[in-house]
């Protein structure tokens, strides 16, 4: 109980501060200066709108969003049983999605029990690795999906795998990590 008394008021202390920092942002003159001289201000984020003074928004455009929108989350309760394991990609190189399949190759053999591995993407290496583990009826390659899918996956999901040697800023880990 005090643990959790103790999480709710740090939760409350860190958005407490960073009110107060976005404020003072907003109360700046410097940056009211640096704002009032830019011809454009990129950022990187629709929440980062909010921080810019209403009198310089015409001047904002979101150039490059990499998060999830917050209104998304909402807690996932699951049983910690391994029965279904998903990765979300493109198909592609970087990507490493023929060692995601060696590690849940790996993890049918430690639990010793068939497993099931979703893997949502489309790219050019699909039709390769589908060819290849062909035989393996554990694996399902579903392709490009719509977006409403792939949430309805992953919170049926007890496991994501992610073996991408290369990102920019993944949707997949936060979007995994919103299901639990």
């Amino acid at each position: 109980s005090s643990d959790v008394c103790s999480s709710d008021l740090k939760q409350k202390l860190k958005s407490y501060i960073y009110h107060i920092i976005n404020w003072t942002v907003k109360i700046n003159p410097i940056y009211y200066l640096l704002f009032f001289r830019s011809s454009k201000i990129i950022l990187r984020t629709r929440e980062t709108l909010g921080i810019i003074p209403k009198l310089f928004h015409y001047k904002c455009s979101v150039f490059l969003e990499t998060g999830v929108d917050a209104f998304r989350i909402k807690q996932v309760s699951k049983k910690r049983v391994l029965n279904k394991a998903i990765t979300t990609a493109r198909v592609i190189d970087t990507k490493n999605v023929d060692q995601v399949i060696e590690v849940f190759q790996r993890l049918e053999e430690i639990v010793d029990r068939p497993l099931e591995l979703t893997i949502v993407g489309g790219g050019p290496l699909k039709s390769f690795l589908q060819e290849k583990y062909a035989s393996h009826k554990s694996i399902t390659f579903l392709g490009k999906v719509p977006h409403d899918e792939i949430d309805v996956l992953l919170k049926e999901a007890d496991l994501f795998l992610f073996c991408s040697i290369k990102e920019g800023g993944s949707h997949s880990l936060l979007e995994a990590a919103m299901s639990n």
